[in-house]
This record gives C-alpha cells, sequence and structure tokens, in this order.
C-alpha cells in the first residue's frame, strides 16, 4: 500500500481511537501506522549499500527487485508479543496511551498491507519469512505481483 494511503488509515483510526487513548494515544497510532514502514529503507539500504534516491526505491520495491525480504517490523507474530506486553505493563504508565496507539496504528498497517500487498498469507509472519530465507521468490505470490505491477502501471 501507499505510504499516502497508511497516513490516511492511520489518521482515521487515530482520530476514531482519541476519544479513549487521548491526543497522546491518537498521535501514537498515527507514527504506528505510518512509521513501520522504516524497515522498507532499512532493506533497501542494506542490500543495496546505500540511499540511491525514492525512484531507484520504488522501483526496488514495486519492480521485486528485492533480493531478500527481511522487514523486521512487518510481522503478525512480533505484534502479538508487543500486544502481549503491553498489556502485562498495564495502564498505569504515562507512555500507555502512546504506546497503545502506536500499537493500533502498526496494526492497521499490517492488515492494510496483508489485504493489499502481493506477499503469500504466511508473508506478514517474520518466522515463516525467516524459515523461507527471507528469499522473496518464496513469499510473493506471482499473479498477485502482476496485477501490482499493472494497477501502479509499471507493465
Amino acid at each position: 500500500m501507499q505510504p499516502s494511503r497508511h497516513f490516511a488509515f492511520s489518521a482515521a483510526l487515530g482520530l476514531a481511537i482519541s476519544p479513549w487513548l487521548g491526543v497522546a494515544g491518537g498521535l501514537g497510532c498515527l507514527l504506528g501506522g505510518t512509521l513501520i514502514d522504516v524497515d522498507h529503507v532499512a532493506d533497501y539500504v542494506l542490500d543495496r549499500g546505500g540511499w540511491q534516491g525514492r525512484p531507484a526505491f520504488e522501483r526496488y520495491f514495486y519492480g521485486n527487485q528485492m533480493r531478500r525480504l527481511v522487514l523486521v517490523l512487518h510481522g503478525f507474530d512480533l505484534l502479538l508479543i508487543a500486544g502481549l506486553a503491553l498489556v502485562w505493563i498495564g495502564p498505569r504508565p504515562a507512555l500507555a496511551p502512546w504506546l497503545w496507539g502506536a500499537w493500533l496504528g502498526a496494526s492497521l498497517h499490517l492488515l492494510c498491507d496483508w489485504w493489499s500487498n502481493p506477499l503469500r498469507p504466511g508473508g506478514y509472519f517474520f518466522l515463516f519469512r525467516a524459515f523461507q530465507g527471507f528469499r522473496p521468490e518464496r513469499l510473493l505470490d506471482p499473479a498477485r505481483v502482476e496485477r501490482q505491477r499493472v494497477r501502479l502501471g509499471l507493465v
């Protein structure tokens, strides 16, 4: 999913949860739902040996030029661990609204990605990607990749 859509969905959810979690929770949601994509940049920089500009970055992902799909923050399994940690911490700490908001934003982000991106069903579990050696040819659904390329005008 495009970053602008993640921003819009996260902002909408942030507004929706702010009556319960306050402004801090709403801002946490916006940040958690958008900044989670920093792992895409990390994968790109590590694979390419540095930043080569946004057009090269977009070709790398949308043109299916990845050699590995680590995406350390994109995992429902890791999100579950974070959610359990938040439950264990409880509502007392001052950062709780920020953290819950960020967790909700990241959850929405992963659900949107899972719905719209061409990874196979298990691809949004970090351990599944690890067992597949983080290899794109094992993680991406070729038919969905082609549909995404057509939708983005890359064909």
